[in-house]
């Protein structure tokens, strides 16, 4: 299952019409967890997205892979919104968690089962 299809209710045209929506509504998924994937790859597969999703922008994804090129992966995630998990080098942890606690804006930020989840409302 592709992101676009899991949030194909976040993944509509600006002008969407009622059956837009019945038909998005039918395929998304409120519960989910992709497969892990680069964060670059990530990006481009949120940046469907046109306007984000709530505080989540994919452009936050491309920042982090910037400041840590190539040293994170990501399992892309929906809990009825927009959901992250980081898969971090130990080593690189607590730099990690304050670079998001400081770009983000997400509304939970917390290890779990060794992974950074991120998860914004």
């Amino acid at each position: 299952m592709t992101i676009t299809t899991v949030f194909a209710d976040s993944c509509m045209p600006a002008n969407w019409t009622e059956a837009d929506w019945q038909e998005a509504s039918k395929v998304r998924q409120l519960r989910w967890r992709g497969d892990r994937m680069t964060l670059a790859e990530a990006a481009k597969a949120f940046s469907e997205f046109t306007d984000g999703y709530n505080e989540f922008n994919y452009t936050l994804l491309e920042k982090l892979d910037a400041a840590f090129p190539g040293e994170i992966e990501i399992t892309p995630a929906r809990e009825s919104s927009v959901a992250v998990y980081l898969h971090i080098p130990d080593n690189l942890k607590e730099r990690v968690e304050h670079f998001v606690a400081e770009h983000f804006s997400a509304d939970e930020v917390d290890f779990e089962d060794g992974l950074l989840r991120i998860w914004w409302d």
